[in-house]
């Protein structure tokens, strides 16, 4: 039977138990508490609750406890104990009508209790060891060894045990690879961790996963009752982890369900049809839509080898279960571009040399800013803005592409939404400092001051930024002849703006705005150099292996920044477009850092104040 997550057991020879760190023993010897003291009342005592979040199978752990020491008959004692078919015998020299309950803690596998006769305490130790065992059915990856005891007053006893780092190398990324997804052993601490759920908006849960090896993950996204969330995190970061080929593999070798082994478990006639007709189809059908959405999403990781292997399998596995999914994928496969989202974008942008005649043409086009509506400025930057950022695709955030000189092909509409930002900055500088009336430059000021401010009104964060980075860049920040013929009404207007836009915790005001925004359903141009900041924090704050498995954690909160970025994609905002102030916002000519400066200085001098 295939590897199994659950999160409790359910049997009834199974009860969790409460612990807490204990005094540290040297050896086996136990510490012996008062005869006054039970348990039960260590119990309550105890605050700290340390369940282990992980549990493995309720058939495999009932086995485990069930099964008897030792041989079907009876065996010779050894220091006063034996084993038979019917339970443990008690050890010389005790009462064997004396019950005792030995409680069981073993590093990452759920706590276990056994109602036992009183016995020496190596023998509680083979006991523990004979049921780790069992649970890898006779191959354990590692030795336990004993790490605090503690006897109770009425003859309980409770055993922690830890277990060798020998068991991490069967989880490590290069085992993986060779281990087979069937041959993964039992879920474990070593395999899998859960942690606190760092951000509630995306999944409401309180834990989510945090390492993982490659197999469990593989095993846990194609579990038919997994939750959407992890497989998306999967899909928009897997590449960062592994590759396109192992994966195709892996989802491969998952369809081939194995049988239950009655011989090994003693399974029902109920479980083995369960088994056989709900979870091994829910399981193959899961694994063709998964296959389904690989082709979908990220049909350019696939070489030639991969698109004829993945054909096949459709054609010889899926089709005879599956006729409708194995149809669906090989449409999907027939009608999706191999070419990389970037490669698809590089194809239908405007070429060079059109966008150059459009540039020439522009000084044509003289519109006065002053006779133009704060309305209709605001809007048409938004509109034009817009169209860069809903065209981002997850991809482009991918090993910080936008950061990198020969990364940033690769993410085109992101650099578009991020270039027309400085564009526009760059327009809003040009046109004060070109401006050699004070009055007229007040006035422009004034207006752009406005435009900001209506900017922050409709949300559209990132234009709300261009315009008053504008304002505040060195060429026109030094106008001080300007600025201080200002009304101080004016100047007040772009306080709201600076303590929405300050970096006091972290942008707190402004993750705020945008995070309202997007609760109360409303459309909104986020400003994207927040998350991008984060993700370049995520990434290189974190690393992707942890033993050799799987840091989730940091594929989770890379997902979730991805989702923050473009969860306003598709938002309309219903403005009316205004082609002519679009064009001549779209195709103004920047000007360099230093023309921006001798145009400042041609009005204001320097040392004039």
């Amino acid at each position: 039977m295939p590897p199994t997550l659950t999160h409790s057991a359910s049997t009834t020879t199974l009860h969790k138990i409460r612990s807490s760190h204990q005094k540290t023993l040297p050896s086996s010897d136990a510490t012996d508490l008062s005869s006054s003291r039970s348990y039960d009342d260590f119990l309550v005592e105890q605050q700290r609750d340390t369940d282990s979040a992980l549990s493995v199978s309720p058939l495999k752990m009932k086995a485990a406890v069930s099964l008897p020491l030792g041989s079907n008959s009876a065996s010779p004692a050894k220091d006063g104990f034996s084993s038979s078919g019917t339970g443990v015998v008690a050890a010389s020299g005790t009462n064997p009508s004396q019950k005792m309950n030995f409680y069981v803690l073993i590093d990452g596998i759920s706590p276990f209790i056994l109602n036992l006769n009183i016995l020496k305490n190596h023998h509680y130790l083979q006991i523990a060891t004979q049921y780790y065992s069992e649970l890898y059915d006779g191959k354990p990856p590692g030795p336990i060894f004993l790490s605090k005891a503690i006897h109770f007053g009425n003859g309980d006893k409770w055993f922690y045990f830890k277990r060798r780092a020998t068991l991490q190398v069967k989880f490590q990324y290069e085992v993986q690879l060779r281990t087979p997804i069937y041959e993964e052993l039992q879920s474990c601490q070593e395999s899998i961790l859960m942690g606190k759920n760092p951000s509630r908006q995306f999944l409401n849960v309180d834990e989510v996963l945090r390492v993982v090896s490659l197999n469990r993950l593989l095993l846990l996204i194609t579990d038919p009752w997994a939750p959407q969330y992890y497989i998306n995190v999967f899909w928009c970061t897997y590449n960062s982890f592994t590759e396109a080929k192992v994966v195709l593999d892996k989802l491969k070798e998952r369809w081939f369900i194995p049988d239950l082994l009655k011989e090994e478990y003693n399974y029902s006639m109920q479980q083995e049809i369960f088994y056989n007709t709900v979870v091994k189809r829910k399981v193959r059908q899961r694994v063709a839509a998964l296959l389904h959405d690989y082709v979908k999403q990220c049909f350019w990781h696939f070489d030639d080898d991969m698109v004829q292997l993945l054909h096949k399998f459709a054609q010889e596995e899926i089709q005879g279960v599956f006729p409708t999914l194995a149809q669906k994928l090989l449409g999907v496969m027939a009608s999706t571009s191999r070419l990389p989202p970037w490669e698809s974008y590089r194809q239908k942008k405007i070429p060079k040399n059109m966008m150059a005649s459009m540039q020439r043409g522009s000084a044509s086009r003289t519109t006065s800013i002053l006779n133009i509506p704060v309305k209709d400025l605001a809007e048409q930057l938004t509109l034009l803005d817009m169209r860069f950022y809903n065209k981002i695709h997850y991809t482009e955030m991918w090993n910080q592409s936008w950061s990198k000189a020969k990364y940033r092909h690769r993410a085109p509409n992101l650099m578009d939404h991020i270039n027309f930002l400085n564009h526009v900055s760059n327009w809003v500088a040009q046109i004060v400092c070109s401006e050699p009336n004070l009055n007229n430059r007040k006035k422009l000021i004034k207006r752009f001051i406005k435009t900001a401010e209506h900017l922050m009104k409709i949300r559209s964060y990132n234009m709300m930024m261009a315009v008053d980075s504008g304002l505040s860049s060195g060429p026109v920040y030094r106008l001080s002849l300007t600025w201080d013929d200002l009304d101080e009404s004016v100047l007040a207007k772009r306080e709201p703006i600076a303590a929405l836009t300050s970096t006091s915790d972290n942008f707190k005001k402004f993750r705020a705005a945008m995070q309202q925004a997007y609760e109360q359903g409303e459309p909104c141009v986020p400003y994207s150099g927040v998350y991008l900041r984060d993700l370049v924090f995520t990434d290189d704050g974190n690393p992707t292996f942890i033993d050799g498995k799987v840091n989730f954690n940091k594929c989770i909160q890379t997902y979730n920044l991805f989702q923050l970025v473009l969860r306003f994609q598709g938002r309309d905002y219903g403005f009316s477009e205004l082609p002519n102030l679009q064009a001549e916002i779209e195709t103004h000519e920047q000007a360099s850092k230093d023309e921006l400066y001798d145009l400042s200085t041609g009005i204001q001098p320097r040392g004039v104040r």
